[in-house]
């Protein structure tokens, strides 16, 4: 049964949760002020889910949503991602991601492109793609991404197994 891993880093504390694929939440963690290694090792040993890779992880950073779009940074370790039709559904193709929005190979603030009349930000209405992350040979743990907040100071950095991985920005929840 896949496994889903969501985390809310507030300015006071922070909660983890994962949850099964029929939306049942097997384990709860909680830990300081965006302290997100705290809380997810305790949210996985209630989940009795050690040595588990989740289907999917969202991550939160604390404060409003003002300001984020332009201040928050992410760096994605991939040269190349898979487009979608208009549909959304992928073409099959493998596309370079140099020259476009979707080139996060340096940090760049995460909304300084998403208003972009490129057509894959317009299929998506923003940030909604697979990246194909690069991969030395041999290598059994690969480094995915980074996300940095600088009004904070928080930074994220995210190492995965699987070569593909979905990441997601869409407009700020209420």
């Amino acid at each position: 049964m896949d496994l889903f891993l969501g985390v809310d880093g507030g300015q006071s504390s922070t909660v983890a949760l994962i949850g099964d694929e029929t939306g049942r939440i097997t384990g709860v963690g909680r830990g300081a002020a965006c302290r997100y290694g705290g809380a997810v090792e305790e949210a996985v040993r209630a989940a009795g889910a050690t040595g588990v890779t989740f289907a999917a992880a969202c991550f939160g950073f604390s404060g409003g949503a003002a300001g984020k779009e332009t201040l928050a940074r992410e760096l994605v370790n991939a040269d190349r991602y898979t487009p979608t039709g208009p549909d959304q559904i992928p073409t099959g193709e493998i596309a370079s991601v140099e020259g476009t929005p979707l080139d996060f190979r340096q940090m760049m603030p995460i909304g300084a492109r998403l208003h972009s009349a490129f057509p894959q930000m317009v299929y998506a209405h923003g940030y909604d793609h697979n990246f194909v992350l690069n991969q030395r040979p041999g290598d059994s743990m690969m480094f995915a991404a980074r996300a940095y907040d600088p009004r904070s100071g928080r930074l994220i950095d995210l190492s995965w197994t699987p070569k593909m991985r979905q990441v997601a920005k869409v407009e700020p929840c209420p």
